[in-house]
């Protein structure tokens, strides 16, 4: 809770933490609008990253790579 607000964002952006940590920090409000940021962004990518991938795997299986990939996106 020492860093300010432009330094909280930073941190969120390049390093978040893991599930568990930010879920205890969800509870705290200096940390809500940034939770929830970073939820649209992994949505969005997911959506973005599951659109592609069925154009470009229409009737293959997609890669283990790939939907490890998705699987990190959508789970976060």
């Amino acid at each position: 809770l020492r860093l300010n607000k432009l330094a909280r964002s930073i941190l969120f952006r390049y390093c978040p933490p893991p599930r568990e940590m930010r879920n205890a920090l969800a509870k705290q409000p200096a940390f809500t609008d940034l939770l929830t940021q970073l939820n649209n962004s992994r949505a969005k990518t997911a959506k973005s990253l599951t659109g592609k991938y069925a154009k470009l795997f229409k009737n293959d299986p997609i890669d283990r790579d790939m939907e490890l990939n998705l699987i990190f996106y959508r789970d976060m």
